[in-house]
């Protein structure tokens, strides 16, 4: 079988790719001819070339590299860069070099969804995977611009807010000039940059970490509306010209379908984790602590919702305090780790005793992080499709405290191995840290009755059977 898959930078670390380079990797191993098409644009790889593709092998996968494409991870500037034809050559070249009997799109971003039709125009049956919900939304993570959760393009006024908000400061073409000096001539341009950032006194601005009262929508671009509804309504019918969406959990299948996907090609399939192919083993023994540690590992941005759980620790009452610790393990957002220091000056003498920014790890180090902590709480402020975090802490063990949102309610089971909490309260947060610091034989519990997750190698067997079936 010929397979080509679309996705996102291999050598990047973290997100989509952690899917998409073991799929490939693996793929090749057990037969199956991969070739993988990806741009850069998500790590800014940008030169002073021409557009094009450059092919090149490694680990029995053949890649084709889009240099220097049009599109950008957001296009404001310009949202026909997402539908359009500026990629159709290139495209079809590749396509043109072998017969693929199935295409999966995995990342789409830095592409456009003509890819889709010129695949089936070659006879490719065509497999998307929705990860993020880039299809509906110009800034992938349907919150709107009060920070709060989106339940999709229902009201286009609200999206063109949203897109004039974010758009402000959006300047595509100095940000890709500087990625190119950056990418080609780095002794000239981290001197230059270093001294810019030390003439400012406050380089990264502090992230606000209150979500904002819902405000009147004053959005008047009517051209802008036209050229989102659009975009929508291309994305809509390039999901429809696939031969099977697979939506990664119940709520992606659920918001697609209410957007007018045909819900007869919506899968949801809950995707392998190579996380979970290393040795598992439940937490039999775990017996109460004289302080049991709430973890947090991953990235920190305002969407990953790190701040909910200080705020919640900080509402708790000091004997409650005394009995559990934060340990918060992650690099990101300068602006947003700034904002988490700042909260933590103003808790109590406990606050700042017993929560704890770790900062940056590497992956070597999570099978350590994952055994010196009790609980883990993923309180992300956005409707995460299916996060890899949720492997990885079932995969260590882990009940998780976790929202009310997005694909978390797939894999955590209220009351059995793990609490959901109200979406970005965080006095319910602190509620479900309570019910657990108050009751810990409940952790024990938990822990007892936490399955192992999807291995990549049993998913891989599954897609296997899937591209069969479909090219059948």
């Amino acid at each position: 079988m010929n397979l080509l898959i679309v996705g996102d930078d291999p050598t990047k670390i973290g997100g989509v790719t952690n899917y998409t380079r073991p799929l490939a990797n693996q793929l090749a191993a057990s037969g199956v001819n991969v070739h993988y098409v990806y741009n850069t644009t998500m790590n800014q790889e940008y030169d002073f070339g021409p557009m094009r593709v450059e092919r090149f092998n490694r680990d029995g996968v053949h890649y084709y590299w889009l240099r220097n494409g049009k599109a950008m991870v957001f296009n404001y500037h310009d949202l026909d860069l997402d539908t359009n034809d500026w990629f159709d050559k290139l495209f079809i070249e590749i396509m043109e070099t072998d017969k693929f009997d199935v295409v999966h799109i995995n990342e789409l971003f830095g592409f456009s969804t003509n890819v889709i039709h010129i695949a089936k125009q070659f006879g490719a049956k065509v497999i998307s995977t929705i990860h993020d919900y880039w299809w509906l939304c110009p800034q992938k993570v349907m919150v709107d611009h009060n920070r709060q959760v989106c339940d999709g393009p229902s009201n286009m006024d609200k999206c063109v807010q949203c897109v004039e908000d974010r758009s402000q400061g959006h300047r595509p073409n100095i940000k890709k000039f500087q990625y190119k000096l950056r990418n080609t001539m780095p002794a000239v341009y981290k001197p230059v940059v270093s001294k810019i950032k030390a003439m400012k006194r406050s380089h990264y601005p502090v992230v606000p970490l209150d979500v904002l009262e819902s405000s009147e929508i004053i959005a008047t671009d009517n051209p802008l509306k036209a050229k989102l509804q659009n975009r929508l309504d291309k994305l809509v019918a390039a999901m429809n010209a696939c031969d099977q969406i697979t939506c990664v959990s119940n709520d992606v299948k659920r918001i697609l379908t209410q957007y007018g996907v045909n819900p007869e090609v919506c899968v949801v399939d809950h995707i392998g984790s190579t996380i979970a192919e290393k040795e598992w083993q439940l937490r039999t023994d775990w017996q109460p602590k004289e302080k049991i540690s709430f973890g947090f590992i991953g990235g920190m941005s305002y969407y990953k919702g790190v701040h909910l759980i200080l705020q919640a620790y900080m509402r708790l009452p000091d004997l409650l305090k005394q009995k559990a610790t934060i340990d918060i393990y992650g690099g990101g957002d300068p602006g947003y780790v700034q904002a988490l220091e700042n909260l933590l000056e103003t808790g109590s003498h406990l606050d700042k005793q017993n929560i704890r920014l770790h900062g940056r790890y590497t992956p070597d180090q999570i099978e350590a992080i994952g055994k010196s902590i009790d609980v883990s709480i993923l309180p992300s402020m956005c409707a995460d499709t299916a996060p890899q975090t949720i492997f990885e802490s079932f995969s260590s063990g882990l009940p998780i405290l976790g929202p009310d949102i997005g694909g978390f309610s797939d894999f955590i089971h209220h009351g059995k191995n793990g609490l959901i909490f109200k979406y970005g309260d965080p006095d319910s947060l602190s509620n479900a840290m309570r019910e657990l610091i108050e009751n810990p034989e409940t952790i024990s519990s938990f822990c007892l009755n936490i399955t192992p997750s999807k291995k990549m190698s049993t998913h891989i067997n599954d897609m296997k059977r899937v591209y069969s079936e479909i090219v059948a």
